[in-house]
């Protein structure tokens, strides 16, 4: 496994850490947050959630 696999690797674990937090029941009722409310979790989203991000993540990851 080359040095770029693992990158990738510890990437793509990151983006499902991302979904998991976005599609939980806890993230829908408002009790989930991460420093501020309203700021998102930290964590980079695949494209294909952009429209889920909210406050910081959403200001850092959508063109």
């Amino acid at each position: 496994m080359s040095a770029f696999d693992s990158v990738q690797a510890l990437y793509l674990a990151m983006q499902r850490v991302a979904f998991e937090l976005y599609v939980s029941p806890h993230h829908a009722t408002g009790n989930l947050r991460w420093d501020k409310p309203g700021d998102g979790y930290g964590f980079p989203m695949a494209k294909s959630g952009y429209g889920d991000l909210i406050g910081f993540d959403r200001e850092t990851q959508v063109p």
